[in-house]
């Protein structure tokens, strides 16, 4: 599995990881809970980040992500909370399907000391009866290139 350096990639980066032999890629893009999706281009539900609530709007905006837009305007008190947004986001998943997914740089959350924070999200989406907990590379199993 691969993520992309900033999130940035193109048609020709994706084609040398196939070549390379990576089996998927995950991007930057944010707020998103649906199962449809290309290998090369996992979208994420949530960072661990304090992000500002202009960011949710910019990255949604930028990747066309209208589910993303939609949550931003739907939860729009909640985008100043991470955590609460990363819990409504589960619980959003676990009523209507899809797939949550969580990243995060351990450095980032070492330097704004958001262990606890973490913990907070990780305990409230742990051990639920139903729910398939999978790394990316299970996620991307049997997809096509």
């Amino acid at each position: 599995m691969f993520c992309y350096p900033e999130g940035r990639y193109d048609s020709n980066t994706v084609r040398v990881l196939k070549e390379a032999g990576y089996s998927g890629a995950r991007t930057v893009r944010m707020l998103s809970t649906q199962a449809d999706f290309d290998r090369f281009e996992i979208p994420t539900t949530i960072q661990t980040f304090p992000h500002l609530p202009m960011t949710y709007f910019k990255n949604s905006a930028k990747a066309g992500n209208i589910e993303g837009l939609h949550t931003c305007l739907s939860m729009r008190y909640r985008l100043r909370n991470w955590v609460d947004l990363g819990k409504r986001l589960f619980d959003s998943v676990l009523q209507n399907g899809g797939v949550w997914h969580i990243y995060g740089h351990s450095w980032e959350i070492e330097e704004l000391d958001l262990w606890n924070e973490l913990g907070e999200l990780l305990d409230y989406v742990s051990h639920r009866e139903g729910v398939h907990y999978v790394p990316n590379s299970e996620l991307v199993a049997g997809r096509a290139a």
